[in-house]
């Protein structure tokens, strides 16, 4: 055994190394979380919302800036809840795409799950139904899903409006589909705030439909995450901002691989979606952000 000197020597000598340790963490970590708030992101209202016919934008007189509003398009509406936003696609009865972000403080859970499915009465041409899924095999999906929003009993109840619903394959939407949602609340958690933009595919033709109102079913949904991060400069100690993304092609199947190995660039759903996302952004920002994949970006600043 020890001799308890020695055992007394180690007791010190590791509350002297904990003191030193906390003592050197704990003004650092108060550093990057100050730093973290000057952020650029938070600078940008609504990044998250993508540019689409719902959303239109136009140049004032001064070149680098723009009044942004909304439109009602055929064939695109627009959708404001207090919490998310959507834009819904009438010929495919449901939504193209939902926008929201997570926060470290929406990640705690004060509510739980109604399963509250209703007809969206603000959606102008009428949403899907409840009907039109019953029978056909598929899940009612959401698309922002409830499981973010279980920070609040509204926030939740508002993602079981059938317009931010899509019909899923059963094994797809409870097994590789929730684990990106969850992956996308991780990231909340690790960075401290995530932009989510996530919808179905839309754009192809000859889709099976399913209902009286002929919901579209995708063969595939996207989502996308990005994150403003700080990192630290470890030969000159200085922080700088910067920021990650990943985004994400997932098969509406059944199967049995890991959501990491259908990683894609944002670039490669634009093409695929024709949506143009992030497009607050600094042009070469966006371009690095949206061409790399999982790569922490610099942001350069003045």
């Amino acid at each position: 055994m020890l001799d308890k000197n020695i055992i007394k020597w180690l007791r010190q000598g590791l509350g002297v190394s904990l003191f030193l340790a906390f003592s050197f963490y704990f003004p650092v970590y108060a550093e990057e979380k100050s730093f973290e708030k000057q952020h650029p992101f938070f600078e940008i209202s609504f990044l998250e919302i993508p540019l689409c016919p719902a959303i239109a934008e136009e140049k004032t007189e001064d070149e680098d800036s723009t009044i942004e509003f909304f439109e009602k398009k055929q064939d695109h509406e627009l959708r404001v809840f207090e919490y998310y936003q959507l834009c819904y696609r009438e010929s495919f009865e449901q939504c193209e795409w939902a926008a929201y972000t997570i926060t470290t403080e929406k990640l705690e859970k004060n509510t739980s799950r109604k399963d509250n499915f209703r007809v969206d009465p603000k959606i102008s041409t009428g949403s899907a139904s409840l009907e039109d899924y019953r029978g056909s095999g598929y899940d009612r999906g959401h698309i922002a899903p409830a499981a973010d929003f279980a920070f609040d009993s509204l926030a939740m109840s508002e993602t079981f409006y059938m317009s931010n619903m899509s019909p899923q394959v059963p094994a797809m939407n409870r097994g590789i589909w929730a684990n990106l949602e969850a992956e996308g609340r991780k990231w909340a958690e690790r960075y401290g705030i995530v932009y989510v933009v996530t919808g179905p595919i839309l754009e192809n033709k000859g889709y099976k439909t399913i209902g009286i109102n002929k919901v579209a079913v995708p063969n595939a949904y996207y989502k996308i995450f990005l994150s403003p991060i700080v990192k630290r400069n470890r030969e000159t100690d200085d922080l700088f901002f910067a920021a990650i993304a990943a985004a994400y092609i997932i098969p509406n199947a059944k199967g049995e691989k890991h959501f990491s190995e259908y990683l894609c660039t944002i670039r490669e759903v634009e093409k695929i979606t024709g949506i143009d996302f992030f497009y607050k952004l600094e042009d070469d920002f966006e371009n690095k952000i949206e061409t790399e994949s999982l790569q922490k970006i610099f942001i350069e600043t003045e």
